[in-house]
């Protein structure tokens, strides 16, 4: 399974990951307002570029990353197009074809956890969740 994007990996101690500056408490209140679950124990952090252009989100609980996103907003539809293109051929190329497709989330699972896609009209993004979530409480 894919578990790794730059520096980052899934289940690594938080103490191990560089370059990461913890939510504010104004995107806190966003994130969550969003419809996010808190989870107990969980921390969130900007981290640094993986892709260039993209933003980095890294999720921790209990002091290891569960969850790695990156992702960017473009308003050139083409452009947008064209990098989902590959970046399904990327994930194809790891994955294998995803298990799930339900334009605009694509899903591959494993047992160490999944990766989704996500894909709408200005937004694309990619979404590495460790399984030792699973074993969390809200």
């Amino acid at each position: 399974m894919l578990s790794k994007l730059g520096n980052y990996y899934l289940d690594q101690l938080v103490k191990e990951a560089k370059e990461l500056k913890e939510f504010n408490f104004i995107e806190y209140s966003i994130h969550y307002a969003s419809g996010s679950v808190k989870l107990k124990g969980e921390k969130i952090y900007h981290g640094e570029e993986v892709f260039k252009g993209w933003k980095t989100t890294i999720g921790v609980v209990n002091g290891k990353v569960y969850k790695i996103c990156v992702d960017i907003v473009l308003e050139n539809s083409k452009e947008l197009d064209d990098l989902f293109s590959k970046i399904m051929s990327w994930l194809k190329n790891e994955m294998g074809n995803p298990i799930e497709n339900t334009n605009p989330l694509w899903m591959w699972k494993a047992a160490e956890g999944n990766v989704v896609l996500q894909k709408s009209k200005n937004y694309l993004g990619v979404f590495l969740t460790s399984r030792s979530i699973r074993y969390q409480s809200k």
